[in-house]
């Protein structure tokens, strides 16, 4: 019987982030976004300067595109090979979850594998895990950090744990902005209420500083140049719109303050529900615990303060779950059949999940494939699209080297019909202005889509 350890855990859930990609399609709105991002970055050639359907996008910093497009420079464009990068990061992130637990309680030889196996048990973090965001990365980031951070805490001297936080900080914003300093601020300042070491406050504001300027060092090296060769708009928007709309509300997907306490059970299965979970954070294990108290402070501290952004995700709180699966690490450690049963209940819930999408035709009616087949015939700066907020959903799948235009009125759609008669114009049924009925519909991304020809747009109103 083989029995299980770290790299038997990698390869397993490297197996299924694989499936997971096979099975779904690229799902709109991000991940179709975010790939159509890194093709118009590798059309034009400009590292700096993002763009979305051909015009300036500053919602992201550009990592995530960086390394696609590093990726590409080997294998040619590719979508499944653009979409291995966030499941490499998740499969990093078990490993550093592992790591960190052995330096957290090295009296414990079972708990590296614990912790490891939490984490990859969460359904959550599997199904983000699969997929081609940011939140995998930040994950790694965090997890880097807070290793420094426990450093510091264990009394080593010198600058060298300083520097590896900011360099954390630093990869945190090149991989998803300044939130990273909601999930590393936090332990930072209560370090007075985990650390054993009475660091002197002086050693600490000279560390933080160091690893300030270190993350800031990083950021600069994208920032100052991008900003310096940007119109004011992009500047605004990347400096300000992007991070502070989030904050205030006004986005799409503006939650009310208790989401994220809502969703815990969920994003927390399947330990949510286990005896375990709850023994875990008795104040008898805490007060003996520095390392527990410091998972603790990152968890609970991430929910608060996400809780009271208006435009929140469940996905934004990825980051926090290698601290509930470290605080699982010791319960779960001399109870090793149920951490293998939980991660057995996990990629259950996973693979049925993707197979009843599958099989009922869910993952159909997000394909944006089927949406590119019947705009095939359209030349290039040939397409528009009408209701709807267009996200750049086929830009990538189409190969598109110009943009899909977006006439806000009537009178706008009946101007680029005349102009361009062989065209063809798609968007929602429900919202569309044209009066006649589209040559061609198909459900797509939740909504019942029509494809018309230009010269009916002719009939806008």
């Amino acid at each position: 019987m083989i029995r299980l350890t770290l790299p038997w855990l990698l390869g397993l859930m490297a197996a299924l982030f694989v499936g997971c990609l096979i099975l779904r399609p690229l799902l709109p709105v991000d991940e179709t976004r975010y790939l159509a991002v890194a093709w118009e970055m590798h059309l034009s050639g400009d590292p700096l300067h993002l763009t979305k359907n051909f015009a300036p996008y500053a919602h992201k910093p550009p990592l995530l595109f960086w390394l696609i497009n590093l990726l590409w420079l080997v294998t040619g464009v590719s979508e499944l090979f653009a979409r291995f990068i966030g499941p490499a990061f998740a499969l990093a992130s078990i490993w550093a979850t592992a790591r960190l637990a052995r330096r957290f309680w090295p009296e414990i030889p079972g708990a590296p594998l614990a912790a490891a196996l939490a984490l990859a048990a969460m359904t959550v973090f599997q199904l983000y895990g699969s997929a081609t965001m940011f939140d995998t990365m930040l994950t790694l980031a965090t997890l880097i950090g807070i290793g420094a951070l426990w450093r510091v805490g264990e009394g080593e001297a010198g600058l060298g744990p300083w520097i590896i936080f900011g360099a954390a900080l630093g990869f945190g914003t090149l991989a998803k902005g300044p939130v990273i300093l909601l999930h590393l601020l936090p332990p930072l300042l209560a370090f007075r209420v985990w650390a054993d070491e009475r660091v002197p406050v002086r050693i600490l504001l000279k560390g933080a500083g160091v690893a300030l300027a270190v993350g800031l060092g990083i950021v600069a090296l994208w920032l100052i140049p991008t900003l310096l060769t940007a119109t004011p708009e992009f500047r605004h928007e990347l400096l300000w719109s992007q991070s502070v709309e989030r904050v205030a509300g006004g986005m799409a997907h503006d939650r009310p303050f208790w989401f994220l306490v809502g969703l815990l059970p969920v994003i927390l299965f399947p330990w949510f529900f286990t005896p375990p979970f709850w023994r875990s954070f008795a104040p008898s294990r805490l007060n003996g615990d520095n390392a527990a108290r410091l998972c603790l402070i990152w968890a609970l501290s991430a929910l608060i303060l996400f809780s009271f952004v208006a435009s929140k995700q469940p996905h934004y709180l990825v980051p926090e779950l290698p601290a509930i699966a470290l605080i699982l690490a010791m319960p779960l450690a001399t109870r090793p059949r149920l951490a293998i049963g939980g991660l057995g209940a996990g990629i259950a819930v996973t693979i049925v999940i993707h197979a009843v999408l599958t099989q009922n035709g869910g993952f159909a009616g997000w394909n944006s494939r089927r949406l590119a087949i019947l705009l095939s015939p359209a030349a290039e700066g040939d397409l528009a699209v009408v209701g709807t907020r267009y996200n750049a959903e086929v830009n990538f799948t189409m190969r598109l080297t110009d943009l899909v235009a977006e006439p806000q009125d009537a009178a706008a759609l009946v101007a680029w019909a005349v102009a361009h008669p062989n065209g063809l114009v798609f968007g929602p049924l429900e919202a569309s202005p044209i009066r006649k009925a589209p040559a061609s519909t198909l459900r797509f991304a939740g909504e019942d889509y029509g494809v018309w020809p230009a010269a009916d747009a002719l009939t806008a109103e």
